[in-house]
This record gives structure tokens, C-alpha cells and sequence, in this order.
């Protein structure tokens, strides 16, 4: 068994026999979407292209339009949406 390794179902932190039993789930979709704009920060170096890109990515509709391909419809507050749109 390879836990979190090429082909496992395990979380790519996970190189540890006492996680090995976590099975990724939709997480791994918007964690996908996220990668094709923002890559790992394997390296420091300035978040500030990062922080507009996730930004972009939000405002885009994206993420959520594949989480909701993922899961279903996400339900949301009316009164929610006005108090964030009043905020920017």
C-alpha cells in the first residue's frame, strides 16, 4: 500500500499508515480548479499574484460551478449575497 502516493485515494499530505484510511472527496475537485490558476507554494515567494488570482477565480464563478458539478447545487442567503456585493 502506497498511502497518499501515485493512484491513491489517500490525501497527498498523507505518507502515514495512521491516515492511510482517508478517501479523498469533492474537495479534490475545487483543490484541481485551484491548481490550474494558483500552483503549490513549494517555494517562497510573494502571494500577492496568488491572492488576485484566487480572487479572479471566485469572482469568476469557477470553483464554485465545478464544487456544484461535484455535490449538487449549493444553497445560498440572499441576505448574504447583498451584504458581500456591499462590501467590494
Amino acid at each position: 500500500m502506497n498511502p497518499g502516493g501515485e493512484g491513491s485515494t489517500s490525501p497527498p499530505a498523507c505518507r502515514f499508515a495512521f491516515c492511510a484510511h482517508l478517501v479523498l472527496g469533492a474537495g479534490q475537485t475545487g483543490r484541481a480548479v485551484i491548481r490550474q490558476h494558483v500552483k503549490d507554494l513549494d517555494l517562497d515567494r510573494p502571494l500577492h499574484p496568488d491572492h488576485g488570482a484566487m480572487k479572479d477565480l471566485l469572482e469568476s464563478g469557477e470553483l464554485l460551478d465545478a464544487m456544484e458539478r461535484a455535490i449538487g447545487t449549493l444553497a445560498l442567503d440572499a441576505e448574504l449575497i447583498e451584504v458581500g456585493a456591499s462590501a467590494r
